[in-house]
């Protein structure tokens, strides 16, 4: 669907409807929060921001994540030694991980 995009492992796309197949994309990785992404509402130029970063820390204190998922091991696919590291200071500095 998109060629070129940022040597970022999450990205965020979004397509206004009569715009179509035009779109916005945010990229953002390990070490930064989930960007804001603007909503377009149908039949108007006006956008709604989504905060993104705040409802996913809203479920994950909801859902108790920090307890019920397995900080000890690596996710897969595996990471690049950059990510892992990135990711082991961040989850020892939330007392997820010794």
């Amino acid at each position: 669907m998109l060629s070129g995009l940022p040597a970022q492992p999450y990205h965020i796309l979004v397509s206004q409807a009569d715009a179509q197949p035009g779109s916005q994309v945010w990229s953002f990785g390990f070490d930064a929060p989930i960007p804001t992404a603007p909503v377009p509402l149908i039949g108007s130029d006006e956008q709604v921001p989504l905060p993104l970063q705040a409802a996913y820390m809203t479920i994950y204190a909801a859902r108790n994540f920090q307890v019920r998922l397995p900080y000890q091991t690596d996710p897969e696919p595996p990471l690049t030694e950059a990510q892992r590291t990135t990711i082991h200071t961040q989850l020892v500095q939330a007392g997820c991980r010794g």
